[in-house]
């Protein structure tokens, strides 16, 4: 297995990274109500931020291809999930968040079936399926 790094992906994903952060202040922040005059700019950045979910799908894809599957590393990945889970909840309770109900602290222990964060149940499918996937692309090296 070749282990060294490879730069291009790293640069992919921090690009992805980037936008990702772009995408969310351009969402969460009150930009697009003062940018009337500058909407085509504020749409022209969103469509292209919404390529960041490709792009870390694709690095994962090409860093995944040649790895082999480890059960103990999928139970991790939710392990951490729900432990960041958990303290994020705990920090809105911890400031009084009153929108906070008795349905999201359940949530918050079941993030990854709860689909609470999305991206991490997309990759977790990803890697469950990527030995598959691997042997369906090795059938057609022969062709």
């Amino acid at each position: 297995m070749d282990r060294r790094r490879n730069y291009k992906i790293d640069l992919l994903k921090t690009l992805a990274m980037f936008m990702v952060i772009v995408e969310h202040m351009l969402i969460y922040t009150n930009l697009k109500e003062n940018s009337v005059n500058n909407s085509n700019i504020y749409w022209a950045l969103r469509c292209m931020c919404k390529m960041n979910v490709n792009l870390f799908i694709i690095c994962s894809a090409v860093l995944l291809r040649n790895r082999e599957f480890k059960f103990c590393r999928f139970i991790k990945i939710i392990l951490y999930t729900v432990i960041i889970s958990i303290l994020s909840i705990l920090c809105y309770l911890v400031i009084g968040d009153e929108s906070i109900g008795k349905k999201d602290i359940i949530k918050s222990f079941f993030p990854v079936l709860s689909n609470s964060f999305w991206f991490i149940t997309c990759y977790l499918g990803l890697y469950l399926l990527y030995p598959i996937i691997n042997k369906f692309i090795d059938g057609f090296k022969g062709v």
